[in-house]
């Protein structure tokens, strides 16, 4: 037994000793940079791309697979452009672990990679070659027995990685710097400390950033879960509409897309920067917990509390929020009210506190009942004050808000007008993808209703509306009138004419009903008003203008088309005291009587000039019982 077993080693020694010398003298002889001309080959054959080594190749075999380029180019598809090159890469890879379908790592190294991604207006890519999944042979009829290959990384190492995109559909034009990122393990279950500089320079959108800091990464593959700890995270810069952005970010995230779940802790987000004349500075969002799982219908929040600070237009603006817990598990909730307040100071001026009672409800539907908010403000010497109460009841599966038994009052006291009284009552909806609302009250115990849904989802955006109203008096929200000089009675400016710009048209699209038993607005006295409206590719088209007005009544309509800039009225007055008439739309007091009056016109244009000079059409009145004033 000793003596076969001594044979045995024997054999095992010889054996390894000549896979050794074998593997010695291939390494030795072995010249990867002859097969240079093989993967500019296939290269040019397969991509159509021309692809230049301009450095050595070098390779090492056992107990690791190592290659080292350096000086590599590849060309756009059918063009000598170049599409990337890169400075210097490394990879190094064991080789035993392949067999038993294990990618392991030594390390990756990448430095000077430049790179450039188009996209023309058909959505065609300049990498759409690269990304095709290679054919496969109808003559092999062999069931696939891959499976997934795990893979492990000792070490990443990547610098001065930089990619320009070029986007004729989202328009993002500009470059993505990777100045640095440095990783220890990556694999399966491990956790990895990781570091990472990085910039931004769009020319559009606008923007100018960067973005540097550190956490402790770990990946669940199988699952899709990544969970990053001790992170601490930096983005500072211009990143339109924002300027001056400084956004901190500190805490554990973890995501499990598979699962669908999301955990926070000890999250400290705080924030600075301005949007338009809105400045926040030093402002905070902190949450000791937040855990959501939908497959266990378990939802927690824990001590989260919001502190706005800044400025709006230079003057203080503040707000505050707490909301101590709130523990959903199943059918079972609890948890505590919410409260806060707001301020600002400055010619607009408005102080609020909010409040809830204590959540209610299940993992399917959180409510938050009678949420109630009270303000007062100022403008100038406009007094304002009011409150809003409502319930709140957040839908967590289909991710909408409801706002039920809303209850709204508002009073407007200023000197040069009536005391203004609003009252508004009914429910509204709210999800990623539509608002609804249907809505009733009173202005000034003049009652209306609204019902209306918009659908965010469309493009451009969809809104069908419709309205009513007992009496609707606009003139109740307008200053009085000024007299003489002040009015512009002098003689016209002689500058440039006014810009017509009808673009915003462009913006919506959708259907619109308003109507009011009783209309005013200036000198205009309209009863049983109506209008239908549609608008469709920037053009609106309102198909019934009516009402009965000047002691008869008015049928028409009228359109605005903002790709070519064109309006067009057709309207018709039947019965109608013409002396009334002329005195609202013209100011002219020359004719008495009773008749028809009928236009048919249209113009287009950019300015308030083109719009005068183009105007076109027909007019025509028929007058019973008239006659000329001062004739």
């Amino acid at each position: 037994m000793a003596s076969w077993l001594l044979k045995l080693l024997i054999a095992l020694g010889l054996l390894v000793a000549v896979t050794a010398a074998a593997l010695t003298w291939l390494v030795a002889t072995f010249d990867p940079n002859a097969y240079k001309g093989l993967a500019i080959d296939w290269m040019k054959d397969k991509h159509h791309r021309t692809l230049v080594i301009g450095g050595p190749i070098t390779l090492s075999v056992f107990p690791r697979l190592e290659v080292t380029l350096s000086g590599v180019r590849v060309s756009e598809k059918d063009r000598p452009d170049t599409f990337a090159e890169l400075d210097h890469l490394a990879l190094a890879v064991r080789v035993l672990p392949l067999l038993s379908k294990r990618l392991e790592v030594d390390r990756v190294e990448a430095r000077g990679l430049r790179a450039t991604l188009t996209r023309d207006a058909a959505g065609r890519t300049n990498i759409d070659d690269l990304l095709e999944p290679p054919a496969h042979d109808p003559k092999d009829n062999t069931p696939s027995t891959s499976k997934r290959l795990q893979f492990d990384v000792s070490a990443v190492s990547l610098s001065e990685l930089q990619l320009t995109v070029q986007d004729a559909i989202s328009g993002v034009k500009g470059s993505v710097q990777l100045d640095r990122l440095k990783t220890g393990r990556l694999a399966d279950g491990a956790e990895s400390p990781v570091e990472l500089d990085a910039s931004v320079a769009l020319q559009s959108p606008p923007v100018q950033g960067k973005l540097s800091g550190k956490t402790r990464l770990s990946l669940n593959l199988g699952a899709g879960a990544v969970t990053l700890r001790d992170t601490k995270l930096l983005l500072s810069g211009d990143l339109a509409p924002v300027r001056g952005l400084a956004l901190g970010i500190e805490g554990r995230l973890a995501i499990d897309t598979t699962a669908g779940t999301a955990l926070a802790e000890d999250l400290d987000l705080r924030v600075s920067g301005t949007v338009g004349t809105l400045a926040l500075k030093d402002s905070r969002v902190m949450l000791k917990r937040f855990a959501l799982d939908p497959a266990q219908r378990s939802l927690a929040l824990s001590q989260l509390k919001v502190t706005l600070a800044g400025t709006q237009d230079s003057h203080p603006l503040g707000l505050s929020l707490d909301w101590p817990q709130l523990d959903v598990r199943g059918d079972k909730l609890s948890g505590s009210a919410l409260s806060g307040q707001m301020s600002l100071e400055g010619p607009l001026a408005l102080k609020a506190d909010f409040k809830s009672a204590a959540p209610t409800g299940n993992f399917e539907q959180i409510k938050l009942p009678s949420l109630a908010a009270t303000f007062k403000g100022r403008q100038g010497p406009r007094q304002l004050e009011g409150r809003v109460r409502t319930d709140v009841l957040v839908h967590v599966s289909v991710k909408s808000l409801r706002l039920d038994a809303l209850s709204a009052r508002l009073q407007v006291q200023e000197p040069s007008l009536q005391p203004l009284g609003i009252a508004l009552n009914g429910h509204a909806s709210a999800s990623p993808t539509e608002a609804q609302w249907t809505l009733g009250g009173d202005i000034n115990t003049n009652a209306f209703t609204t019902e209306g849904r918009l659908k965010l989802n469309s493009k451009p955006i969809s809104l069908n509306l419709t309205a009513q109203f007992k009496s609707l008096d606009l003139n109740r929200l307008l200053p009085p009138p000024k007299t003489g000089a002040a009015a512009g009675t002098s003689a016209p400016s002689q500058g440039p004419a006014a810009a017509l710009d009808l673009s915003p048209l462009r913006a919506l699209q959708g259907r619109f009903s308003v109507k009011a038993t009783q209309f005013a607005y200036l000198k205009y006295r309209v009863a049983d008003a109506t209008l239908e409206a549609t608008l469709d590719g920037g053009v609106l088209q309102a198909s019934r203008i009516a009402g009965k007005v000047w002691g008869g009544s008015v049928e028409g309509s009228a359109s605005a088309d903002a790709p070519r800039s064109r309006v067009a009225v057709k309207a018709v007055a039947q019965g109608v005291n013409v002396n009334a008439l002329l005195k609202d739309v013209a100011d002219k007091d020359v004719l008495e009587g009773t008749g028809r009056v009928a236009i048919d016109v249209h113009t287009g244009g950019r300015d308030v000039g083109e719009f005068k000079s183009r105007l076109d059409g027909t007019a025509s009145l028929q007058l019973r019982d008239g006659a000329i004033k001062g004739a």
